[in-house]
């Protein structure tokens, strides 16, 4: 993941960020 638009990896923070932002390419593809 080379695009993370919405912040640093923090705890939970990383892991949600990573599921929203996988959804969200998955959904742009």
């Amino acid at each position: 993941m080379k695009h993370i638009l919405i912040t640093r990896p923090e705890g939970k923070g990383a892991a949600l960020a990573q599921q929203l932002e996988q959804a969200g390419y998955q959904a742009s593809l």
